[in-house]
């Protein structure tokens, strides 16, 4: 008879095992990256460009591009090409970040063979009709305006700008004027430069056998390849000196801001140490910040910090939406517990519990072939290897409360950081 008394017994992670993806180069030069595992028959298709925002010289281009990949060609419309997707039960999505624009198909097995001619069709015929972009046009500058009224959304944007810089990449806001003056030739230009005969990458995910990887290579390595991806400029950021801004917005009960500074990415030597720093003071439910700030104090819902790295540098942001009468008590609170945490060593008691919420979240994040060809595809594009995981598990095992400290004393230095409030 099954025991509801006894909790089960409870084990320390010590060792996870990472399936690796295996990578083929087809004959036109392009990478295929493949992973079968698990016996639901469902498949993840992506294929990736290198064709991101850090490209694009206009604000929005990349991302208005990439919406209109599936907005019709010489044969089909934009409605035609959906019915087509819905009639094989398949999703597609279209997504863009810094350096990729990245096309996802989810489809079952027995239907991959009728969806993927279909998208090469889509990406060597693809026509950008005026119509549809205008369509698309409308719908992008209606739900900027949605966004420019939420205080969260302003502030993240100005938290950027001030960190990085108007010009820089990461630091450019879009306006409405901007998408207003964007022309469908801008977008057919951008797609000849970056898409139509670029490279690009493949990834299968699911379940699948040697039939589907023959029919992606026999359907993409015919595709006429002229170039190597064209080498990502990273921009300098160029900092504002003024750390501290607010937006005031009369109309608002909440405050939202971002505090934080510029730091590194993953390649860097305290990047692991930094993330467990930072889920220590804002990253879990029983951080520092969560208690003091959310639990004891009550003044918001919800208060968190992270480490983001990006392509050749990275961010440490802490953020939170406050009622406004509570901002500065707030302010007042985050520095008061990273002075605490530059000062005093973490106890054992509280290093443990972060040790196993971090390896239980990572453990947790391999569940699945697509979470697995995730995993792959940020050592993949970082420039690193499988050995980074391994790393991070040690380094969650043996990091000391000495380490912490240290870490903390360089790092986590409020009182420098800009910070960005609107509401």
């Amino acid at each position: 008879m099954l025991d509801r008394k006894t909790p089960p017994p409870f084990q320390t992670i010590e060792n996870i095992n990472i399936l690796p993806m295996q990578t083929k180069t087809l004959s036109n030069g392009v990478k295929f990256h493949s992973l079968s595992v698990g016996k639901q028959e469902i498949i993840k298709f992506e294929i990736v460009f290198f064709a991101g925002t850090n490209y694009e010289n206009t604000k929005s281009l990349a991302s208005s591009t990439a919406k209109m990949l599936f907005a019709g060609t010489k044969k089909y419309n934009a409605n035609q090409i959906n019915e087509f997707f819905d009639n094989f039960g398949a999703y597609h999505e279209v997504n863009v970040d810094l350096k990729h624009t990245t096309i996802s198909i989810f489809v079952l097995r027995k239907y991959l063979k009728n969806v993927l001619p279909f998208l090469v069709e889509i990406l060597e015929e693809t026509n950008f009709p005026i119509d549809e972009w205008q369509i698309e046009q409308k719908k992008s500058i209606q739900n900027l305006i949605l966004n420019l009224e939420k205080t969260n959304f302003l502030a993240r944007q100005y938290f950027r700008e001030k960190l990085f810089g108007e010009n820089h990449s990461f630091g450019k806001k879009t306006t409405t004027k901007d998408i207003e003056n964007l022309t469908i030739d801008d977008l057919k230009k951008y797609f000849k430069n970056y898409f139509q005969n670029k490279y690009f990458e493949i990834f299968l995910t699911g379940s699948f056998d040697e039939q589907e990887t023959n029919l992606i290579d026999n359907l993409f390595s015919v595709m006429p390849i002229d170039s190597k991806p064209t080498e990502n400029i990273w921009n300098q950021p160029n900092t504002d000196l003024n750390k501290e801004f607010y937006l005031d917005m009369s109309d608002k009960m909440q405050t939202s801001f971002c505090m934080g500074n510029i730091l590194f990415n993953q390649k860097h030597q305290d990047y692991l140490q930094m993330r467990i720093l930072s889920t220590i003071f804002g990253g879990y439910f029983g951080s520092r910040l969560m208690k003091n700030i959310r639990e004891e104090k009550g003044y918001t819902y919800g208060i968190s910090s992270q480490v983001v790295p990006l392509v050749d540098t990275g961010y440490f942001v802490i953020l939170a939406d406050v009622k406004k009468e509570f901002y500065q008590n707030v302010l007042t609170e985050i520095h008061k517990e990273a002075k605490i945490l530059q000062t005093e060593l973490v106890s054992e008691a509280e290093l443990s519990t972060v040790r196993n919420y971090l390896l239980g979240k990572f453990a947790d994040s391999i569940n699945t072939s697509f979470e697995l060809a995730d995993l792959f595809k940020n050592v993949y594009f970082s420039d690193l290897s499988y050995d980074y995981y391994h790393q991070y598990i040690k380094t969650i095992q043996m990091i000391t409360p000495e380490e912490i400290l240290s870490i903390a004393q360089k790092y986590l230095k409020t009182d420098l950081m800009t910070c960005v409030g609107v509401g």
